[in-house]
């Protein structure tokens, strides 16, 4: 996957996270300190942030249906360029 692709998902993943309305303050702090190192690390290998990326699916899954496909997408490129 492009690096053009990843970034446009990163932006996505940031306007949903940013747009929600009903993620709390310390949620949304989390998912966004988390983009912030998906942003920092893309062109890195760091082996663990995909993991971090599912827990954060599994904590959301249920109340944020929306920003967890989104960032099920984010794992999926982040794994798919063997990071």
């Amino acid at each position: 996957m492009g690096d053009g692709v990843l970034e446009s998902l990163i932006g996505e993943l940031k306007a949903a996270v940013n747009d929600s309305v009903s993620l709390a303050t310390d949620e949304r702090q989390h998912l966004l300190g988390l983009v912030g190192q998906v942003e920092s690390r893309v062109t890195e290998e760091h082996g663990g942030l995909v993991d971090q990326i599912e827990d954060a699916v599994s904590r959301f899954e249920t109340d944020h249906v929306a920003l967890v496909g989104t960032l099920n997408r984010v794992a999926n490129a982040l794994s798919a360029g063997g990071i």
